[in-house]
């Protein structure tokens, strides 16, 4: 519900602030027909990519889906529909009560479109947000000092078509004394610059936690089914992080965290 409530507050117009589940009011307009077409239209051979990882043949796995593959009719064209997203974020914040023990937040940052260099970019992202509010950062210290914390944050850019966004989420005692602190720090770093040893640390730790990945067969897949569907070469990444410099890191600070362009979620306890 935070996460969702934080897309709301950042998105107009696009389907991603749209819960997957839908409303009961879309729910009681769905029969049988509207799912056959759904069925037909989208769970069809054309539309879909499968990953395989694991000691196996390739050819024989082939074979073996190939053997299985049921004929299906010709697929008529998937028309999507572009949604004409604003820059601006809908509302700054949104609080809602529940029943949890320790208030959840998420703090987002509402990015561009992704454009042809979003590796790099999302490279970069991920860079700042240990430099910012990694477990080694000066900011996680402070806020675990000062009891704002008691575990990691957790931090993640998320794109597609037509969206994207930084989002940095955990819980908190005083959530927006927490938002505080992480806006200063964001700021600090604007105006005095990214240390070097900062950068050079959170680079290579990065990288490691890239290449470490490989070891998780599962992760993998997901991985490379996920960044199939963005058009991208997950192997691209690897690529990609000797072109990284802290000069560009520094761009991206200054486009991407934008407090104009950046709401708060809070669940707070009833």
């Amino acid at each position: 519900r935070v996460y969702m409530n934080a897309l709301e507050d950042m998105y107009k117009a696009h389907p991603i602030r749209i819960d997957i589940a839908g409303t009961s009011q879309t729910i009681s307009h769905i029969n049988k027909e509207i799912l056959y077409k759904c069925n037909k239209t989208f769970y069809h051979p054309s539309n879909t990519a499968m990953v395989v990882c694991g000691d196996f043949e390739p050819q024989e796995i082939l074979n073996e889906v190939k053997k299985r593959l049921i004929p299906r009719e010709n697929q008529s064209e998937i028309k999507r529909i572009e949604t004409q997203e604003p820059e601006e974020i809908n509302k700054k914040e949104s609080t809602q009560k529940m029943e949890v023990s320790i208030p959840l937040f998420v703090i987002g940052y509402k990015d561009k479109k992704p454009r042809k260099d979003i590796i790099k970019r999302h490279i970069a992202i991920q860079i700042l947000f240990g430099i910012i509010c990694g477990k080694s950062s000066r900011l996680y210290q402070k806020l675990y000092d000062e009891d704002l914390v008691k575990n990691e944050l957790d931090y993640d850019y998320e794109f597609a078509t037509g969206y994207a966004h930084a989002l940095i989420t955990g819980t908190s005692k005083n959530p927006k004394r927490l938002e505080q602190e992480v806006k200063q720090e964001i700021e600090r770093l604007k105006q005095n610059g990214i240390g070097q040893e900062d950068f050079e640390r959170n680079k290579k730790k990065l990288y490691g936690d890239y290449v470490r990945s490989f070891n998780d067969v599962s992760e993998i897949a997901r991985t490379f089914l996920s960044d199939y569907f963005k058009g991208i070469n997950s192997f691209d990444y690897l690529e990609e992080f000797d072109s990284i410099n802290k000069e560009y890191v520094a761009e991206v600070l200054k486009e991407v965290f934008n407090e104009e362009k950046e709401v708060i979620s809070i669940i707070e306890n009833c």
